[in-house]
C-alpha cells in the first residue's frame, strides 16, 4: 500500500498543478462561473482540459520533498488561477458599470437583475449587455483565446516557482490598475450615447420649462426619456458591442502575450 501511495502521488502532482489553475480560472471565468451552471460541470470541464493540457506545459515542477511545499504549491496555483479569472472578470465588469450609467440616465436604476460579470442585482442595462458579451466570447471562440492564455500563463507565473507572491505584488498591483483603467473608460464609451441624448433632452427640457413654467415638462419628459434611451442604445449596439469585444480580446491577448 506504502508503495503504490509512493507511486500515483508524484506521478499525478504535475497533473494536479495544472488542474487547480484551470480550475480557478472556471470558477471565475465568465459563462461559466453563473450560479445556473451545474458545479460539477465546470468540476468536469477542469478535469478534462487539465488532461488534455498537461503534456503541453514543459516547465512543471518536481514533486516536492516536504508537506508544506506540496500544499503550498497546489494553493498559490489555485490562487493564480483565480487571478487570471478576476482580471476577465474585470473587464466584462465594465458592462456592468455601463448598463448602471444608462440605467440612472433612462430613469431605469431601481430596475434590478442578476448581472452576468458580477453575479449580482445590476441595473437592467447591463444585463442585457453582458448576455451579449457573453454569447458573442463563445461565438467569436474567445474561449480559444483563453485557453491559448492558460497554456501562455505558465511562461508568466511559472508553476511551482510563484510561491513567494512577494517576487509578483509590484507586477501585479500594476496589471490590476490598468485592467481597472481599461474597463472604466469602456464603460463610459459604451455609455456615452445614452449619456450625450439623455443630457440633451434634460436641456431641451430645462429650456421648455423656462419657457412655459405651468407645464412640468420633466415628467412629461419621462416616458420620451426612456423611449429615446432605448433608441440610442439600440441603434448604437452594432458598434459598441464590436468595439467592447475588440478591447477585450486585445487585453487577453497583451496579458497573456498570446501570438496571433
Amino acid at each position: 500500500m506504502g508503495q503504490a501511495h509512493q507511486f500515483w502521488i508524484p506521478d499525478l502532482f504535475g497533473y494536479m498543478v495544472v488542474f487547480l489553475r484551470f480550475a480557478g480560472v472556471i470558477s471565475l471565468m465568465p459563462g461559466l462561473s453563473e450560479s445556473y451552471v451545474n458545479p460539477q460541470v465546470r468540476l468536469w470541464l477542469a478535469f478534462t482540459l487539465a488532461l488534455i493540457a498537461t503534456p503541453l506545459v514543459s516547465n512543471l515542477p518536481p514533486f516536492p520533498d516536504q508537506p508544506g511545499m506540496f500544499v503550498g504549491i497546489l494553493v498559490s496555483e489555485y490562487c493564480i488561477g483565480l487571478f487570471l479569472g478576476m482580471i476577465m472578470r474585470i473587464m466584462l465588469s465594465a458592462l456592468d458599470v455601463a448598463g448602471a450609467m444608462i440605467g440612472f440616465q433612462m430613469n431605469l436604476s431601481n430596475a434590478f437583475a442578476e448581472g452576468v460579470a458580477s453575479s449580482q442585482q445590476v441595473a437592467l442595462p447591463g444585463v442585457f449587455l453582458g448576455v451579449i458579451a457573453v454569447v458573442l466570447m463563445f461565438v467569436m471562440d474567445l474561449h480559444a483565446i483563453i485557453l491559448r492564455g492558460l497554456l501562455n500563463s505558465y511562461n508568466i507565473f511559472p508553476a511551482g516557482l510563484s510561491l513567494d507572491f512577494t517576487a509578483f505584488s509590484g507586477d501585479v498591483s500594476q496589471i490590476l490598475l490598468d485592467i481597472l483603467q481599461q474597463s472604466f473608460i469602456l464603460a463610459i464609451q459604451i455609455a456615452s450615447p445614452v449619456i450625450i441624448v439623455t443630457l440633451l433632452i434634460f436641456f431641451g427640457g430645462g429650456v421648455i420649462n423656462r419657457l412655459v413654467p405651468q407645464i412640468q415638462i420633466f415628467f412629461v419628459l419621462q416616458p420620451l426619456q426612456i423611449f429615446i434611451g432605448f433608441f440610442a442604445l439600440f441603434a448604437t449596439l452594432h458598434v459598441l458591442m464590436p468595439h467592447f469585444m475588440s478591447a477585450f480580446t486585445n487585453s487577453l491577448i497583451t496579458f497573456f502575450h498570446i501570438t496571433v
